[in-house]
């Protein structure tokens, strides 16, 4: 998609519509900032509480049939959270990328009028385009760590058990 900034603008026109995007890229990236603690913070306490019942905490002892659904189940929450985030996150991004094209436009529009050289905040920033890239590392990265661990988690549980039928207890 094209954003075109009509020839006529004024710079007061082009800075009002500039900060106008820009606090809409703010919003994005709060969301973005927001999301990701949400994640990490609730994956901690799921960790946390898989960890306790893993140490044999009292209530191994006397709940044992719920510890042992917990032992599933907390894996398979902390799958499903990391999937649901990770949509709402990419959403997130999608709108922040589609935000950055008329960012670009009003700040050429902005050069062409007052004949300076402003610094470019848009798609094309020559030697600072790298970060961009290691800008989105945690946004994919983290979500894949923790589907990774709780994967681990799910795939020595099920070795386990799968174990314990043929074996006996281990």
């Amino acid at each position: 998609m094209s954003t075109t900034i009509p020839q006529t603008s004024s710079v007061a026109e082009l800075c009002c519509l500039g900060e106008l995007v820009e606090s809409k890229i703010a919003h994005e990236i709060s969301l973005i900032g927001h999301r990701m603690t949400w994640l990490v913070v609730s994956e901690s306490f799921l960790f946390g509480a898989f960890a306790l019942l893993l140490t044999g905490m009292d209530i191994s002892k006397t709940l044992p049939q719920t510890s042992t659904m917990l032992l599933w189940f907390l894996p398979l929450i902390g799958i499903s959270l990391v999937i649901l985030v990770s949509f709402s996150l990419r959403a997130a991004r999608a709108v922040l990328e589609a935000l950055l094209e008329p960012r670009e436009s009003i700040e050429n529009a902005l050069q062409n009028i007052v004949l300076g050289n402003l610094p470019s905040l848009g798609k094309n920033r020559g030697k600072l385009q790298w970060t961009r890239t290691w800008g989105n590392v945690s946004l994919y990265g983290v979500p894949i760590m923790l589907l990774c661990a709780w994967g681990g988690i799910l795939t020595v549980r099920l070795l386990n058990s799968h174990a314990e039928v043929h074996l006996g207890p281990l």
